[in-house]
Parts: structure tokens; sequence; C-alpha cells
């Protein structure tokens, strides 16, 4: 059974937020460190929400908004170096995760957008159909690995 925990990009959502909270635990600026974690918890949280949702439209919908949550994550993360509430190299380390996990859920959008067929939970979801529907698991993950998403775009 393939559920959220599965996915590379809630495993990588979750290390960021979890590296965002540890970053800040010792920031005074309250609204800030609660912002910022605020948008960090919201990227694997939709990320679950949306495997549990129907439909691939509503799947799609919900990777969508983890996706802005790590490019608000990203944007905060320049202020707090540029305001030196982290060091540069927590500022480094912390971008370039948000940036993967960014890159990973452009990959599932762009699957989904593709009509690419996925499996989630105990169902195989033919993405573009707007129901739920069960078929034959033939044409998705096999005993040998995860479903390959494509190529992702080089971090910078």
């Amino acid at each position: 059974m393939k559920t959220f925990e599965n996915l590379e990009a809630w495993q990588m959502a979750k290390k960021l937020t979890n590296q965002v909270y540890q970053a800040f635990r010792h920031c005074r600026d309250y609204g800030f460190r609660d912002q910022i974690c605020r948008a960090a918890v919201s990227i694997p949280s939709n990320v679950a929400e949306g495997v549990e949702r129907i439909t691939p439209a509503e799947f799609k919908n919900f990777l969508g908004m983890a996706k802005g949550s790590a490019g608000e994550v990203r944007s905060q993360l320049i202020l707090a170096e540029e305001l030196g509430y982290i060091s540069r190299g927590d500022f480094h380390q912390l971008l370039e995760q948000s940036v993967r996990v960014s890159q990973l859920l452009g990959g599932l959008i762009r699957s989904i957008h593709e009509g690419r067929t996925f499996q989630l939970g105990n169902r195989i979801r033919p993405p573009g159909k707007n129901r739920d529907a069960t078929e034959e698991a033939s044409l998705v993950q096999s005993d040998s690995g995860p479903i390959q998403l494509g190529k992702l775009p080089r971090l910078p």
C-alpha cells in the first residue's frame, strides 16, 4: 500500500519542516518565527491532505498549495538571512532543501497534468478523470521501485 508517508516529496517536506523548527527555535522575533514555521508545516500537511482526496484534480490542487508554501518558506529564509536570524550555513542548507522540495512537488504536478497514472492508497487513479476509479495496477509501480516522475531541474 502506498500512502503519503511513502512519497519522497512528503518525506523531504517533513524533513524541511523539522529543520526550520530547529533553526528558528531561538528566534526572538516571534511573529517571524511563527510565520515561517506555519509555512513550513503547511507543505507536508497539504501533500498529505491531497493524497487523501478523491480526484486527481483535488490532489493536484493541494500539491499546488504545498508548492506555494515552499516558495513562501524560501522567501522568508532570504529575509531571515538578511536580518541575521540564521547563519549563512543554515540559510544555504535550508534554501537548498526548500528548492528540492519545490522541484519534487513540481514533478508530481507535471505528472498529473500530463495524465500519467499513479498509485496511492488502495486505488489506481488515472489522472484527468474527475472520479474515483479503480483499475488494474499493470501500468504503475513494480516491485523494483517507485515510479520515475521525470527529470527535475538542477539546483542553482
